[in-house]
């Protein structure tokens, strides 16, 4: 659901700090170590202790910054036919909780595939949920408008001027109707013109992903994974 974790803070003076500290209490507290630190972290300037295996892991982000008309232009013809299709097709289904369009894509045949745990529900439930308490949750649930099968179910959170995408995606039957497209243009414009605007894409370690992310004008950014085990 979250694919980098921090540090976060406010003082270049404090975070290398922090985080070198952490490499300790890691060292004297746990038998083994999977973290990523976010792609604005100072982790950069530290100098990572030699017993760390390192990884630098892709993440993609879409400067909204700018206006509608800008984003539009540097999204791939393909895509741009794609929005319009879709826009044609696509029928928003309108609730009050998030949680709705969580349960539209575990329902799907792309979530029955997938076949999440009650553990796993219980958790996107609980983001859901705590997403919508603070009104920080953006969430698409669509459907067919001529036969009322569901297209998509997606989660993203608000987070200042930034959105991220968290869970969820298109069904099967969405193959054909570019639902997730569309979903992601309507956060474009949301956040369009906003100081410092992002999308952000995350979970962008696979070729076949950054494609789709890169024909929305997607950008590159790494984030520094590390790992450790005792034996």
């Amino acid at each position: 659901l979250c694919q980098q974790f921090g540090v976060y803070g406010n003082s270049s003076a404090f975070l290398p700090q922090f985080i070198q500290a952490l490499f300790t209490y890691w060292q004297r507290r746990y038998w083994r170590i999977n973290y990523s630190f976010n792609t604005d972290s100072l982790v950069a300037g530290v100098k990572i202790p030699e017993y760390y295996s390192i990884l630098e892991r892709v993440n993609q982000e879409l400067d909204c910054s700018v206006t509608k008309e800008a984003i539009w232009k540097a999204i791939s013809e393909t895509k741009q036919k794609h929005i319009r299709r879709a826009e044609r097709v696509v029928q928003p289904i309108l609730n009050t909780d998030a949680a709705h369009a969580v349960q539209a894509f575990i329902d799907s045949e792309t979530g029955v595939r997938l076949s999440f745990n009650s553990q796993q529900k219980a958790i996107v439930f609980a983001l859901a949920s705590a997403f919508t308490a603070t009104n920080s949750a953006v969430w698409y649930h669509l459907e067919n408008k001529e036969i009322n099968t569901v297209l998509l179910g997606l989660l993203q959170v608000h987070f200042g001027n930034r959105i991220i995408s968290l869970f969820g995606g298109p069904t099967n039957s969405a193959k054909d109707n570019y639902a997730q497209d569309y979903a992601l243009w309507q956060s474009m414009q949301r956040i369009s013109g906003l100081p410092n605007a992002v999308l952000d894409f995350e979970g962008s370690n696979i070729k076949g992903v950054q494609q789709y992310n890169a024909a929305f004008g997607a950008k590159i950014r790494y984030y520094t994974h590390l790992s450790w085990k005792r034996w």
